[in-house]
């Protein structure tokens, strides 16, 4: 019971912020945009709503999710430190199970909610569309759900996995900043050492190279490039990913490297705040007080000279 209602209480936490209508208000009008101002940047595709495109753009939705899931995570984990409200929360009854499931599961839903608007912003981009028929494909349910479940569902957990974590750990807005652009710097790699398309590539590298970088993207666009190479455009219309090969081996290894994040985080983080090394206190006898009368101490008269002194000593010590 209590940890429903403290995942409720995460949840209207995050609703309540002015950046979750923010982001929710760009994820939805992307998934609008990228259909209705044709956002086929790639000419490699027939169709704009074809299995290929929602793929492609479900990918490109993993990338921009990392912007929102940072805010989630420092103003999920860190609002306590800056409250300074952390020993209030730590001396009541909630558990380190409550507290830790809790705040991610809040996270990790909010930040899928928040992606799945853009999926559900191509659907509706579809029929505002002015485009020619001919490029729109006939509405097939399995064309979106296909990618939601095997690139954007993966995609932010381990996402939310790995900010998460790290801003349990380090309580740290700049860490979880660095890990994020860490994360953005692996898919960089991948890319670039593929020969991605989105990175204006007329072909993939060799097949040893891609079989080597296709594990360092996080984000499962490197596999599915690699998938998808060979495939004429009217095969990419209805081409479902395979969940097999690299592309199963990638979803395997960064799942199991968030599990791994989470579990060392859970492990590692603690209520208490525990003091390694107790400093003593030594007693200055002169400090103690003692029965003499109090005897005010004589000061120099503030002339102008000692008033322009303490005047510049103020600048130096605000400067």
């Amino acid at each position: 019971m209590m940890f429903f209602k403290l995942l409720q209480f995460e949840s209207k936490y995050h609703f309540k912020q002015r950046s979750f209508l923010i982001f929710l208000i760009l994820f939805l009008l992307y998934g609008v945009l990228a259909i209705t101002n044709e956002f086929q940047f790639l000419e490699i595709s027939s169709m704009y709503n074809d299995a290929f495109n929602l793929n492609l753009l479900s990918g490109i939705i993993s990338l921009v999710v990392l912007f929102p899931c940072m805010f989630l995570c420092i103003n999920g984990i860190l609002r306590d430190q800056n409250y300074k409200s952390e020993e209030i929360i730590f001396c009541t009854g909630l558990t380190k199970y409550n507290f830790f499931t809790s705040r991610f599961i809040a996270i990790f839903f909010i930040t899928l909610f928040l992606s799945s608007l853009s999926i559900f912003g191509f659907f509706v981009g579809t029929y505002l569309s002015s485009s020619n028929p001919e490029s729109i494909h006939t509405f097939n349910l399995l064309h979106y759900l296909w990618p939601w479940l095997i690139l954007i569902l993966p995609n932010v957990f381990v996402i939310s996995s790995l900010l998460f974590s790290t801003t349990l750990l380090s309580k740290n807005r700049i860490i979880t900043y660095i890990i994020g652009i860490v994360i953005i710097g692996f898919y960089w790699f991948s890319a670039f050492t593929i020969n991605s398309p989105l990175m204006g590539g007329s072909s993939l590298s060799s097949p040893e190279i891609v079989s080597k970088a296709v594990l360092t993207d996080l984000f499962g666009l490197a596999p599915f490039f690699e998938q998808t190479q060979f495939l004429t455009p009217v095969e990419k219309n209805d081409y479902l990913l395979s969940f097999s090969g690299h592309f199963l081996w990638n979803r395997i290894l960064w799942i199991g490297v968030s599990i791994l994040f989470l579990f060392i985080s859970y492990k590692r983080f603690t209520f208490r705040e525990v003091n390694s090394k107790t400093e003593k206190t030594k007693i200055n006898k002169k400090h103690i007080a003692s029965s003499q009368p109090y005897t005010p101490v004589k000061t120099t008269p503030h002339t102008f000279k000692t008033k322009k002194r303490m005047f510049w000593s103020l600048v130096k010590l605000d400067a």
